[in-house]
């Protein structure tokens, strides 16, 4: 899937694909129509998010611009041999991909969004190097900032034939009130688009895998997403709700006996690690503390029911009012 392709105009689209194709054959010098630096610049940010395989070109200098001859000048980061040798990685690391090919849409974005969550890590460095960007960080280091992995989701994607797109944004921090930039994916599942953020799900893991960011509709990613990017006015709308993790494995509440029987459902199959998101039950500040208030509540009685667990630990999405309860067997 070409999103950002599509959303340009005939001329743009020419340009886009003289300047892909000399990109892919790494051409250091490439004819384009007489345009604006400003227009150069959006078609090769529609590149670099439409063709996550464009890894070696430079992230904040892509090219010099020649415009009184109208030759782009590629700044490549890698030699020719170099490149050679991570595109031949890269296909090899694809082949693992060839058994999901028959899955649903689904179980293939699950297996990937787990392959990430257990192979890989987010780069916390203050000053992240340049592969951290790009799909290279994942390969050479398995860590990479959000944009490398959104970048890589949809490489996966693509060979596996699902329709996705990167999308640039802001994100806030509801604990300490910070707004950053971030980057994150909006997927095709069974006709119907939803956001997928493997970033936030990785960096909000503790000890098991989280779903807090799989495949959310439009209402639930603005509660701490945001799209920004003056490139990325033109993306899916995403109003379905039913196919986020929470809810196609029964472990969402939207009532107090809802909330009880989730847990307690979880609990009979043997699972000391619950999860619960909660849905229609939180409006302001006080229904959430009284949201948490039940749900302690809740907690304690099946303790008191239990013969095995004698005390827990929790942690909470507050954005996405997803709680995680580990039950244990000491106080």
């Amino acid at each position: 899937m070409r999103h950002f392709y599509e959303t340009l105009n005939n001329k743009h689209k020419t340009i886009y694909s003289t300047l892909l194709s000399g990109l892919e054959l790494q051409d250091n010098n490439i004819q384009v129509p007489n345009v604006s630096l400003g227009e150069l610049e959006m078609i090769f940010h529609s590149i670099t998010m439409d063709n996550p395989h464009i890894f070696y070109v430079h992230v904040t200098q892509p090219f010099i611009y020649d415009a009184s001859n109208s030759v782009i000048k590629p700044n490549y980061i890698y030699d020719r041999v170099t490149i050679k040798n991570y595109q031949s990685d890269i296909n090899s690391l694809m082949i693992f991909f060839d058994s999901v090919k028959l899955f649903t849409d689904i179980e293939k974005e699950l297996f990937l969004h787990d392959y990430c969550l257990n192979n890989f890590t987010y780069n916390w460095a203050e000053n992240p190097d340049m592969e951290s960007y790009t799909i290279i960080g994942l390969l050479n280091k398995k860590t990479a900032v959000c944009q490398g992995i959104a970048l890589f989701v949809k490489l996966v994607f693509d060979y596996v034939g699902i329709q996705s797109l990167v999308v640039n944004g802001e994100v806030s921090d509801p604990v300490n009130n910070k707004t950053e930039k971030h980057a994150w994916n909006i997927v095709s599942i069974e006709g119907n688009f939803y956001h997928l953020d493997v970033t936030w799900d990785m960096t909000h893991k503790q000890k098991h895998n989280r779903y807090d960011y799989f495949n959310l509709c439009d209402r639930e990613i603005k509660r701490d997403h945001k799209v920004v990017h003056e490139f990325q006015k033109q993306i899916p709308c995403c109003i379905a709700a039913d196919k986020d993790y929470y809810s196609i494995n029964n472990m969402v509440a939207t009532s107090y006996i809802e909330l009880e029987d989730c847990l307690l459902s979880q609990l009979k199959h043997d699972k000391n690690v619950v999860f619960v998101k909660i849905k229609n039950m939180i409006t302001t500040t006080d229904s959430y503390r009284s949201l948490k208030d039940m749900l302690s509540k809740i907690v304690n009685g099946l303790l008191e029911k239990s013969i095995i667990y004698k005390g827990y630990n929790s942690s909470e999405n507050q954005t996405q009012f997803v709680f995680e309860i580990s039950f244990c067997d000491t106080i």
